[in-house]
């Protein structure tokens, strides 16, 4: 069985991103010097299994006696199926119990086998690693898929450094929004999670506002020290995501698409960001990513 998750929004995130993997090697086809790599960090079981009884686009299989549960082909299989090929495939995933069903699905790929990467373990730790080494005549696409907010800003920068992968990363707005209180306290440990997730603690400049005080009686002789300060959690998503692509846009040179995929929960709520950034400063090559990242963004 697959990784037990997800919704309408899973589907749509899977959408776009093979329907830029089809142009990708498509266009790739023609630069013969290129070695071709697709990478999907959190790269899951192998399949995702919805609450849903609608026919999905990447509908493998559905139980007959339990309509209401679709199994979705994941990102990596998806991979897989990508023509032409990719040259190189790694996959990397934390659970040892994904990793293996996900190698035992991969082992099915025979044509495949000689190309395929698995490495389990922590992302925030292999994929810098990888990063470090991924020179020369390299290119590729990579997936940030994470589950809450598993993907650290250092790891986004040495991703970055490479210059030679555009990028598909799932922001969850959830998973912070859930993570701020309203009083502006929070536990230990909070802050420090959010400004590693975010690359600067900025991010309460955003989120945490000062509403208009009204002076009070004793103003003019009262210490400004002693005033207590209060702030507001703001509920403006619109500011959140125009912060999101402008740290983005901070590290990746070859640039951001500005018209990212909201993924919203079944009350119209934001969960999820879908953003697209390219690492190459090469004009040539991240107009092209960028043109068809954003027409695929707009795509219903």
């Amino acid at each position: 069985m697959g990784n037990k998750f997800g919704g309408e929004w899973t589907e749509k995130k899977l959408q776009c991103v093979r329907r830029y993997l089809d142009a990708y090697a498509t266009a790739m086809k023609k630069q013969a010097w290129v070695t071709t790599w697709y990478i999907d960090a959190f790269a899951g079981c192998g399949y995702v299994e919805l609450q849903s009884g609608q026919p999905s686009l990447f509908q493998e299989f559905q139980d007959a006696a339990d309509a209401s549960d679709a199994l979705l082909v994941g990102s990596a299989l998806q991979s897989l199926q990508v023509m032409p090929s990719f040259d190189q495939y790694l996959f990397i995933e934390k659970s040892p119990r994904h990793a293996r069903s996900l190698e035992d699905i991969c082992h099915g790929h025979e044509h495949l086998r000689h190309r395929i990467q698995l490495q389990q373990g922590d992302a925030n730790e292999l994929l810098p690693r990888f990063c470090n080494q991924f020179r020369g005549t390299n290119r590729g696409v990579l997936f940030l898929d994470p589950f809450g907010m598993e993907i650290d800003w250092t790891t986004l920068q040495a991703v970055a450094n490479t210059e030679k992968l555009d990028v598909w990363y799932l922001f969850s707005i959830d998973a912070i929004n859930r993570m701020l209180p309203r009083s502006g306290e929070f536990p230990d440990g909070w802050e420090a999670k959010l400004t590693r997730y975010f690359g600067t603690p900025d991010w309460k400049d955003v989120v945490y506002q000062q509403p208009p005080r009204k002076p009070g009686l004793f103003d003019a002789i009262e210490d400004a020290e002693t005033i207590e300060v209060e702030v507001v959690k703001s509920t403006d998503f619109q500011a959140l995501k125009g912060f999101v692509l402008k740290q983005l846009g901070r590290i990746f040179r070859g640039g951001v698409a500005n018209n990212p995929k909201w993924l919203l929960k079944y009350n119209g709520t934001p969960l999820f960001l879908l953003c697209f950034a390219v690492s190459n400063p090469d004009p040539k090559a991240n107009s092209v990513a960028l043109d068809i990242a954003k027409h695929i963004l707009e795509m219903p």
